[in-house]
């Protein structure tokens, strides 16, 4: 596990501490507590509820537990303290320092770049080119896509892909990957970037005709919950993609392309309370001021709530046989 994949560092002590505990089952919070230097075992239960803070000198104490290298007890502090931060000014402050120490392994495109996302299979064939040996038979690379694309189509997205410096020609005339991951970015807006969700969206909505059960996996919930839960469900959504991530990265035979598509949306007035959340947290990540203050009208205008709780859900998976 890396720190530098984390923003919260009660998540990261909680998941350090489970892993540690699987590797070691006598591993124990007494064991940890008399390690970090604090007296009762149950303070670290109170720290990952978030039910209490943490001092520098127990930040101390869990660096030198957890053995974190420098440039990782400099994150876990900045992270620390960034958390527990309560004015925005300060939270910003710390999140700009934290963004400079980030171990980030994803390659962000560039504005400029977004004609990659002009077709579906761009990013299709980029994956693709990884697990098989391409020299150039356009047509049967085409054919290998779901649905499939012409020759001229395969042979017109390669050629964008090396442009872009996505793909590369090895030594051996094969075409291969340049980056391992690619993100667009939080700033990915407008009528192209929304044209390409719906167009993967559409093939998710396909596949239920286009393959068998047991190929694919379609499920959805309806939930009645909170503002707060919503985030909650954003944040444990946002941590899942990277592990995802990482788990397709360490994978070392992949056979297939596949596509996980995430959403999330109200269909009932977005509550007040994540909407004056979300605006802070645009504040936090140093949005331009006029952005900020958009943001914060936006959520001045919200008034309607829905219940909170989990009173209503529903449930289906196209594939019972799904976990």
């Amino acid at each position: 596990m890396d720190i530098f994949d984390y923003s919260d560092y009660r998540a990261f002590l909680r998941d350090w501490y489970q892993e540690r505990k699987a590797a070691n089952p006598k591993f124990s919070y007494r064991l940890l507590a008399k390690k970090v230097g604090f007296k009762s075992a149950g303070f670290f239960t109170l720290i990952l509820q978030g039910k209490t803070n943490i001092s520098l000198e127990v930040v101390e104490g869990f660096s030198e537990a957890l053995k974190l290298k420098k440039s990782e007890k400099d994150f876990f502090r900045l992270l620390v303290l960034h958390n527990q931060a309560k004015e925005n000014d300060r939270r910003l402050e710390l999140w700009k320092k934290l963004s400079s120490l980030q171990a980030v392994q994803t390659k962000r495109l560039s504005p400029n770049l977004y004609r990659f996302m002009e077709k579906w299979y761009h990013i299709a064939i980029r994956e693709l080119i990884a697990i098989i040996r391409f020299r150039g038979d356009y047509a049967e690379l085409g054919r290998l896509l779901e649905p499939s694309i012409t020759a001229q189509e395969a042979e017109s997205a390669i050629k964008m892909l090396l442009e872009l410096g996505m793909i590369r020609k090895n030594a051996q005339g094969y075409y291969e990957k340049v980056d391992a991951i690619l993100t667009v970015g939080n700033e990915a807006k407008g009528p192209l970037v929304e044209d390409f969700f719906l167009a993967m969206h559409k093939l998710g909505g396909e596949a239920l005709q286009r393959f068998p059960r047991g190929q694919r996996n379609l499920s959805w919930l309806t939930l009645s919950i909170s503002g707060e839960r919503y985030l909650e469900i954003v944040e444990e959504l946002r941590q899942f993609r990277r592990k995802l991530l990482q788990a397709a990265e360490a994978d070392p035979d992949p056979e297939a392309v596949f596509q996980l598509n995430f959403e999330i949306f109200p269909l009932t007035a977005f509550p007040e309370s994540a909407a004056k959340a979300l605006a802070a947290k645009v504040l936090s990540e140093n949005a331009p001021a006029a952005k900020a203050q958009s943001a914060t009208a936006r959520a001045g205008a919200v008034t309607a709530t829905p219940k909170s709780g989990a009173a209503t859900l529903a449930a289906h998976r196209s594939n019972p046989d799904a976990p």
